[in-house]
């Protein structure tokens, strides 16, 4: 009756927009079952899509599949982004630019260089040829996370840290693009690098209340305090505070990568059975529920 009543009095387009910007607006506080709950309600009302206009259905769903990622149900959350693609390829080019970027963000979060490879060698020509330079800076700096970290090419975090040092007031994702050049960092094993811009991350999370990298931001520090500075007692602390923040969040695809770096800690230090503690839990509930489903 309540959407009866929202069609006809013409509203609906407020609502179903309304409900897609607090989603976002939760997940970036790392608030993700309300962002989920938030998005999945707009998107009940999909088949109003050319009633509500605007970025709707494909930027609720491109949230979405962020969202399932970082609360553990990665198969949805792949699957969630494959339609927000189906439907945009048929939509603007921007539209489809504003999709391909978002997607790179999703397959770095899933370390998945083959995919953001893909999306960013078509991301680049058609945000250069359009004028898109938001978008086209996303597809320059993902770019260089696949050199650098795919290719083992340093020129890659040059690009990288190009995009960073050019972003100016440019606050939204800042965080994630911080973290990602981090971790790019220490992947090329320049810890002291990694460290600066862990710090400017967190301290970019505390003046914005952008939180929802901030778990993964954490555990970027544990491992460069383990790697970098031979500091386990900070690293293990480090780790342990990344696993608060993500179950805190209900954030599984964060807690499991804490998990696992705690856990190799612990193994290191001839404890198994404490490392098996921490991952057997978690195991068992992507056991449970992130299985993809027959076929795939």
């Amino acid at each position: 009756k309540l959407q009866t009543s929202f069609r006809k009095s013409g509203d609906l387009k407020a609502l179903v927009l309304g409900l897609e910007f607090k989603g976002m607006s939760r997940f970036c506080q790392g608030d993700f079952v309300g962002a989920k709950s938030l998005l999945e309600r707009a998107l009940r009302h999909e088949d109003m899509a050319d009633a509500v206009g605007s970025d709707f259905p494909s930027m609720a769903l491109l949230y979405l599949s962020w969202t399932l990622h970082i609360l553990g149900y990665r198969h949805n959350a792949v699957r969630t982004f494959d339609k927000a693609e189906r439907i945009v390829r048929k939509q603007t080019a921007y539209r489809l630019a504003a999709c391909l970027g978002d997607g790179c963000i999703l397959f770095v979060m899933r370390n998945e260089g083959a995919r953001v490879r893909v999306l960013v060698d078509e991301l680049v020509p058609l945000a250069r040829e359009n004028g898109f330079n938001l978008w086209l800076n996303m597809g320059l700096f993902f770019d260089g996370w696949v050199t650098a970290t795919v290719d083992a090419d340093a020129s890659g975090l040059r690009a990288m840290q190009e995009v960073c040092d050019g972003l100016g007031e440019q606050e939204i994702d800042k965080t994630c693009y911080l973290g990602v050049l981090a971790d790019a960092y220490i992947s090329m094993g320049d810890y002291a690098e990694a460290a600066n811009v862990i710090d400017r991350a967190l301290r970019q999370a505390a003046a914005t209340d952008e939180r929802y990298f901030e778990a993964e931001l954490v555990r970027l520090r544990g491992v460069i305090e383990l790697n970098g500075r031979r500091d386990p007692g900070s690293a293990g602390a480090a780790f342990r505070e990344a696993l608060e923040l993500a179950r805190s969040r209900k954030a599984r695809g964060w807690e499991l990568k804490a998990a696992t770096s705690l856990a190799d800690l612990l193994r290191s230090q001839g404890k198994p059975e404490a490392a098996e503690r921490e991952l057997r839990p978690l195991v068992e509930w992507f056991d449970r529920h992130d299985r993809p489903p027959a076929g795939e």
